[in-house]
């Protein structure tokens, strides 16, 4: 859902295989997601965006985006597109959607 929303988001899983024997016996099923924002020009940012041992629930999805939303930079682009060869009368309620593209490892 998130790489759907975001496509420039990298998601990072921490692998269980990282954990040895005895340490995966004794885990407690914690669940959390973080964010960190790496802006060029700006201090990394992190953020914790849920903890189930905090919350005592899963996360919810939808909420999930919203906060990434919240936490993702902002601009504001405007454009005004003109009638071919007449500068002068441009169209109006016209809906542009920019989607971000990330190059997929191979």
């Amino acid at each position: 859902m998130i790489l759907t929303r975001f496509p420039i988001i990298k998601v990072v899983l921490k692998p269980l295989s990282s954990l040895n024997r005895f340490e995966a016996n004794d885990r407690i099923g914690a669940f959390e997601i973080q964010v960190l924002s790496n802006i060029q020009g700006r201090p990394n940012q992190q953020k914790i965006l849920h903890s189930k041992l905090t919350e005592k629930r899963w996360p919810d999805p939808e909420h999930i985006v919203d906060q990434l939303i919240e936490h993702l930079p902002k601009a504001t682009l405007r454009i005004k597109i003109f009638e071919e060869n007449n500068a002068e009368n441009y169209i109006d309620n016209l809906t542009v959607t920019l989607t971000p593209v990330r190059k997929l490892a191979q």
